[in-house]
């Protein structure tokens, strides 16, 4: 299995409950898997893999390293995101609030 079609399988799992059914919905799809690929091939944004903390001067970042090859809100890339929100697949509760 290739990286992009391991990526697609990642990003269909996903994206569940909800599925590509309209070929705009594929094509969005497609889209955000190689927004995603090139993301991932161009080691993401923040702290390179493998790196959990770093410090520069009198600043520290500690990031948790992922685990496993599930995606999470920190681990999709913000395109890939927003291509699949945009397209109606990915759609997750917004808080709301409430009275005290």
């Amino acid at each position: 299995m290739s990286e992009r079609e391991q990526i697609e399988a990642r990003l269909r799992a996903y994206i569940r409950p909800n599925e590509a059914k309209t070929p705009e919905e594929e094509a969005a799809l497609a889209k955000a898997v190689d927004a995603q690929l090139a993301y991932e091939q161009s080691g993401g944004e923040g702290l390179p893999p493998g790196v959990e903390s770093m410090t520069i001067g009198e600043y520290s970042v500690r990031a948790s390293a992922p685990t496993g090859a599930a995606y999470t809100s920190a681990s999709l890339c913000p395109a890939a995101w927003a291509i699949l929100t945009n397209a109606g697949l990915l759609r997750r509760a917004w808080p709301v609030a409430q009275r005290l």
